[in-house]
């Protein structure tokens, strides 16, 4: 399963440079609310990095995998299936990451932390993941448009 995690972030990284849009990791650069720094909370935040990534890399490389397998039948029912089969797996893989990370987030944050600060935290990270399903479906749209 961590391999699966890891494999998305790396892949949710070729997809937002391929996306053109902000990276990841830019998304986590513009704080507003000036809060304590947890230096656990860092190390949290590159591993979720990592995993939609991966993730995301993973969904483009099967993405890639269903448009080379497909030859003349590009445009096809079943190519539309295989596109549309290979994003609902994802897209389902990163609501499951994302839940657990709710859940972590939720369970680790330290009791004194102010409450504004863990909701702005617990955003910061939720936004990778809305980033990550919104890339998975650029593509997905790309390939059924081609």
């Amino acid at each position: 399963m961590i391999f699966k995690v890891l494999y998305l972030i790396f892949i949710s990284w070729i997809v937002c440079s391929n996306a053109g849009g902000p990276s990841i990791e830019g998304s986590l650069s513009s704080s507003i609310i000036p809060c304590p720094e947890i230096r656990s909370y860092k190390q949290e935040i590159d591993q979720y990095t990592k995993t939609l990534k991966n993730l995301v890399e993973q969904a483009i490389s099967e993405f890639n995998k269903i448009i080379k397998s497909a030859g003349q039948t590009i445009g096809s029912n079943s190519f539309k299936n295989s596109a549309n089969k290979n994003y609902y797996h994802y897209i389902q893989l990163i609501k499951e990451a994302k839940a657990k990370t709710i859940e972590h987030i939720s369970n680790n944050m330290p009791a004194n932390y102010p409450e504004d600060c863990y909701q702005f935290k617990l955003n910061e990270i939720l936004a990778l993941y809305d980033k990550a399903v919104n890339d998975v479906t650029v593509k997905r749209d790309q390939l059924l448009n081609m």
